[in-house]
């Protein structure tokens, strides 16, 4: 099913937003970025910035996906166009969507950091369907 002119440039946006501050605040997570100022190592004073920017932005691409659910993918599951691409990407966004509230709301440590571990790598992946996804003809 094809999406309006609007909602896809808002859709692309918001994605590209996302996938850039979450790439932003991994990479300012890395030894490299860190400053010591005297009481050990600590993250980057951007890091903090991009995490915001990565969630606002993430809760405008949740409230987009509920639209995008009804016009774009229910249609598209009924018509079984793009079988392979389009389930890869929803199982994905469903990683990024579950793994999301982990990362805030659990009080261990090192289940909150597995949970983050986990977001990050189905963050870096969904990229590859995604833009396969765009790319492919529908039959």
């Amino acid at each position: 099913m094809k999406l309006g002119r609007r909602f896809k440039a808002l859709l692309l946006g918001t994605s590209a937003v996302l996938y850039a501050t979450g790439l932003a605040a991994w990479a300012l997570g890395w030894e490299r970025f860190k400053t010591d100022h005297g009481l050990g190592p600590e993250p980057s004073p951007l890091r903090p910035a991009a995490l915001h920017a990565h969630a606002v932005a993430g809760l405008l691409f949740l409230i987009l996906c509920g639209y995008l659910w009804r016009a774009h993918v229910e249609p598209g599951l009924d018509r079984r166009k793009k079988r392979r691409l389009g389930p890869a990407l929803l199982c994905l966004l469903a990683v990024l969507f579950l793994t999301t509230p982990l990362i805030f709301y659990l009080n261990d440590a090192q289940a909150r950091a597995w949970a983050g571990e986990v977001h990050a790598w189905a963050g870096a992946l969904v990229l590859a369907p995604f833009l396969a996804h765009l790319r492919a003809k529908p039959r």
